[in-house]
């Protein structure tokens, strides 16, 4: 999708790669070149707000965040303990700095980088407790993870032994990692599973990262290649 100044817009409905020049070798002429054997390409005419409202009533809505979600989120690469997470927001509040979001990064396992979607437990003496007292000062937690799982991730014989993952042609794994699979209804009620133990402890916020490494060789649960898949990832 994209939005020229010259009152259009154009919206290109697939999951295909798409090249993009935008007077690279002819600066008279915008060019979208599709990866795929069809074109489904809408146009849309008017102002930028009259071209969005007509963008989104084809792709729906979003619906409003909470309010909070606008305010300031502190991270770094990255907060490792329950300890890090307490001072980080005693100091916020010291200081006054207006805050309602403390992001725990890639540090919150036992193994750094290894999301098992387990608080470290010699890292966080209650993870439950650190939420409810953080969220009495108006701070919400949010988690970050990722959807690769190497060989020594406690999970990853379990991801294998169900089919969750991504397979190459000889249905092995692409790569080192096992990649989970969202085009698979078991993949995402696995995953929904893991996800839903999060939220009832108190987690307000999942960030999901690294979506661009779905293997674009891949072969999906639904059938297609990564050729399709690979952009869809994200949004799975």
């Amino acid at each position: 999708f994209y939005m020229s100044s010259n009152g259009y817009s154009v919206f290109m409905h697939t999951s295909s790669p798409i090249t993009c020049d935008f007077g690279k070798y002819y600066t008279e002429a915008s060019q979208l070149m599709i990866g795929d054997d069809q074109l489904d390409m809408f146009i849309f005419l008017g102002s930028p707000k009259e071209i969005l409202d007509q963008y989104t009533n084809l792709t729906g809505k979003a619906a409003m965040p909470p309010l909070w979600s606008f305010g300031l989120w502190m991270s770094r690469i990255t907060y490792f303990s329950e300890a890090d997470g307490r001072n980080v927001a005693a100091k916020l509040r010291e200081n006054k700095i207006p805050s309602d979001v403390i992001h725990f990064d890639t540090g919150w396992f036992e193994t750094d980088w290894r999301c098992d979607y387990q608080f470290s437990s010699s890292r966080f003496k209650d993870a439950r407790k650190m939420m409810e007292d953080l969220k009495k000062q108006g701070l919400h937690v949010c988690l970050w993870q990722l959807p690769y799982f190497v060989p020594k991730n406690t999970l990853f014989d379990e991801i294998v032994s169900k089919g969750l993952y991504v397979k190459d042609a000889r249905g092995g794994i692409p790569y080192e990692d096992a990649v989970l699979d969202f085009s698979n209804p078991a993949t995402v009620e696995w995953y929904q599973q893991k996800i839903a133990g999060l939220l009832e402890m108190g987690v307000s916020a999942i960030k999901v990262d690294f979506g661009e490494a779905a293997p674009a060789n891949g072969i999906y649960h639904n059938g297609r290649t990564g050729f399709y898949e690979h952009n869809l990832f994200p949004l799975r």
